[in-house]
């Protein structure tokens, strides 16, 4: 969807550095890259536009 100029923003709901690669593709196509998530992941980190932490307790209701 990035290379059809379909969106210009992605969030990545995670901090796992598996998706490092699509990050730095997505970005390679002129988008902007989010990742967000409660834990730091150095490797995406480095690579995504902006790295947002959240709250863990924000996931409580989540499970009800």
């Amino acid at each position: 969807m990035a290379q059809q100029d379909q969106y210009d923003t992605g969030y990545i709901l995670s901090a796992d550095g598996d998706y490092t690669h699509a990050a730095q593709f997505v970005r390679s196509q002129g988008k902007k890259v989010f990742a967000v998530a409660p834990t730091s992941g150095a490797q995406l980190a480095a690579v995504v536009n902006k790295f947002i932490h959240i709250d863990l307790n924000w996931f409580n209701d989540c499970y009800k």
